[in-house]
């Protein structure tokens, strides 16, 4: 007997998405051009500023930031049902816990943190391989063991590793690692980025290595799990290199030798632009590193200063009954 339908319709989330993009829309909110997710609203402060309120979608997920965001949360309530406590100030959003440090220059601002995340996914991967038979190292075992780098060294290379080949289990063992290694970088922690991104050149054919290798970040992760991304809004004093050929002025000019008619296209329909935000980008590469391809591994780091005087507020709204409506509808057409 079926007591509750877990599927709808195949096209049950597009209808759900027009939806809820129609009721943002008649609440004066406008779809951003670079991630249609993000919606942006005109508003203005008490003293006469002009500044944007934001709304973040993930499908049912809203993350409203604003000076009031409850107004907004209240707007969109009335349309929608909201999920019994799921309203307020967040605490985890998309498995990332959300909480208030301090930052240099005085103050708080908001920041991420995985730790709840890891030490679930930690425990299910020690479950994993009790539950498997695999061999741990010892040194992962060693609850005094504590890594400084996710690798087991920082001069290892997994081009030079020479382990017999993973079987077909522990081939998507592997592959289920590297998955949930790479949603952990998506909640904040951007210091395994470098190896992850190296591991993921091999879940195609991975070695036994190589499963040591992201087993061995589970383990650094499991030591450091309380590390947290600060959204720290103090603006940066970037002094101009010494050497003169690095300056600003001087990439300007070799910039416009290399294309002298380059033009910023801009779109025409482009929300009015606001206050000017701080945007600093670092880029590096280990010349020829891999030492069998000798290609370059690349890493970019983009730092971009938000405003600082922001509200958050969560809400998780209800689909079902918006979905069977919709779902009656289509049956009523045939």
């Amino acid at each position: 007997m079926i007591v509750q339908a877990l599927y709808g319709l195949k096209i049950s989330r597009q209808a759900w998405r027009t939806f809820l993009s129609e009721t943002l829309r008649t609440l004066g909110f406008t779809s951003c051009l670079a991630d249609p997710d993000v919606w942006c609203k005109a508003a203005v402060k008490p003293n006469g500023t002009e500044y944007y309120c934001y709304l973040m979608v993930y499908v049912d997920d809203l993350l409203c930031i604003d000076l009031d965001p409850k107004k907004h949360i209240d707007a969109i309530g009335s349309v929608f049902k909201m999920k019994d406590g799921s309203t307020g100030q967040p605490k985890v959003y998309l498995g990332s816990n959300c909480l208030k440090v301090e930052f240099r220059s005085g103050g708080e601002c908001w920041a991420m943190s995985a730790e709840q995340y890891v030490t679930d996914t930690v425990k299910t991967v020690k479950q994993r391989l009790k539950d498997d038979g695999y061999e741990f190292n010892k040194k992962l075992s060693d609850t005094k063991y504590s890594p400084k780098q996710p690798f087991t060294c920082a001069k290892y290379r997994l081009e030079l590793e020479v382990s017999e080949m993973c079987s077909d289990a522990k081939a998507n063992f592997y592959q289920n690692l590297i998955g949930i290694l790479r949603w952990i970088i998506e909640l904040g922690r951007i210091d395994i980025n470098f190896e992850v991104a190296n591991l993921s050149q091999y879940l195609a054919s991975p070695r036994v290595g190589h499963l040591h290798q992201a087993l061995h970040v589970f383990k650094y992760l499991d030591i450091h799990k309380q590390n947290t991304l600060s959204f720290d809004p103090t603006y940066l004093e970037m002094s101009e290199p010494v050497d003169g050929t690095q300056s600003r002025s001087y990439k300007q000019d070799a910039m416009k030798k290399f294309y002298p008619d380059a033009e910023e296209l801009l779109p025409t329909n482009a929300p009015k632009a606001g206050k000017a935000v701080q945007t600093n980008v670092f880029c590096d590469t280990d010349h020829a590193g891999n030492k069998i391809t000798r290609r370059s591994q690349s890493g970019i780091l983009i730092f971009l200063k938000l405003p600082r005087s922001f509200g958050f507020k969560e809400t998780e709204l209800s689909r079902d009954k918006y979905l069977f409506k919709r779902v009656r509808r289509f049956e009523n057409n045939g």
